[in-house]
């Protein structure tokens, strides 16, 4: 009897595939990543729309509704308003005249007299062609009826007055649409380098294989 043939242990070799050919498996692979990187970036594309079109959306309504929909109250005269919490600026009409003094007084849900300050920066509103400047502001600390008085002196003319919400006081309710609108954003830029590097990436498996292809050809 002869000698035991030795049986190899390890997978059997694929034989090797024609010269100047790149392996089907490397084909294969090559082809998943790239559409499985194609289908993240689009995952990307519509996770950044749902957030950065509400945010937006969102937040341009809060400002022109405050531009198109705050109250006007008379000045002189008295006016209670619903109010949520926060800050609030007293906006008087400008012109090539100049502004009467006003005075502010404001009155919270409790009775209680609420302080009254000046807006510290230059904050306007401009409404049927007419720009409004923020003369006096107060902070409602809690959502209620607010009643405003607005004294004038006797010789100043009777007009309307504007009773706002402040830019900062804006800014900060739309803070959480905001931020969703700019992390929508950054999420879409990531979905387009995913996108751009996956079909480069397939562009460049396909321009080697078509190469590698006609080298094999007799």
């Amino acid at each position: 009897m002869g000698a035991p043939v030795e049986q190899p242990s390890g997978p059997a070799e694929q034989p090797p595939g024609p010269a100047g050919q790149l392996p089907a498996t490397s084909e294969t692979a090559a082809s998943s990543t790239g559409k499985t990187g194609i289908v993240v970036g689009v995952v990307l594309l519509v996770v950044a729309v749902g957030l950065a079109v509400p945010g937006a959306i969102f937040v341009a309504q809060n400002f022109v509704d405050q531009l198109a929909l705050s109250p006007t109250m008379p000045a002189p005269g008295t006016r209670s308003l619903e109010l949520a919490a926060g800050d609030y600026d007293l906006y008087e009409a400008e012109g090539p005249w100049v502004p009467p003094p006003l005075t502010l007084v404001v009155t919270g849900p409790t009775g209680a007299g609420v302080p009254v300050s000046v807006p510290s920066g230059a904050a306007t509103i401009t409404r049927g062609g007419t720009q409004y400047a923020a003369v006096a502001g107060f902070d409602a600390a809690v959502s209620g009826v607010y009643r405003l008085a607005v004294q004038a002196p006797p010789s100043a003319a009777p007009q309307r007055v504007i009773v706002a919400q402040s830019p900062v006081s804006l800014l900060r309710s739309s803070l959480g649409w905001a931020a969703a609108a700019f992390l929508g954003v950054a999420v879409g830029i990531a979905g387009i380098v995913v996108l751009i590097v996956s079909i480069l990436r397939g562009d460049g498996e396909r321009s080697r294989r078509a190469r590698y292809g006609s080298r094999a050809e007799p």
